[in-house]
Parts: C-alpha cells; structure tokens; sequence
C-alpha cells in the first residue's frame, strides 16, 4: 500500500492505522487490480455523528475527496 502524499510514517504503522479505521466502518476499501481504493464513509459518518465532518478544516475535507 502506498502512503498518501505528504505522509511520512513506516508502511507498517500506516497499514496498521488504514485497519483500524476499516474495522470501525470509518473507510471502506475496494480493490481495482492490485490497486486497494480507500475511501471515507461519509454518509455513515454524518448519519452517526452529525456535524462531525463538517468541522474537519475545508483543506483536509478537499484532499480526502481527490483520492
């Protein structure tokens, strides 16, 4: 798995990190070849915690959305 940019951690802290968002249904993941997408649960995210996202700061919430 590739970090995203700007992210300097070991690739074993970052795979550890993407898990534990996946187990608490915060990610969802997809595979296309051998490529893993990973994508944010918004709609259940807002659902279960409104108001959550929307306080994440506008250039965070855009880099999360190109990917």
């Amino acid at each position: 798995m590739c970090s995203p940019e700007g992210i300097t951690v070991p690739r074993s802290t970052l795979s550890n990190h993407w898990r534990i968002l996946r187990e608490a249904d915060i990610t969802s993941t997809r595979t296309s070849g051998k490529t893993r997408l990973v994508s944010l649960r918004r709609a259940e995210l807002e659902a279960r915690f409104p108001h959550l996202l929307s306080a994440v700061p506008a250039e965070v919430t855009q880099s999360s959305t190109d990917s």
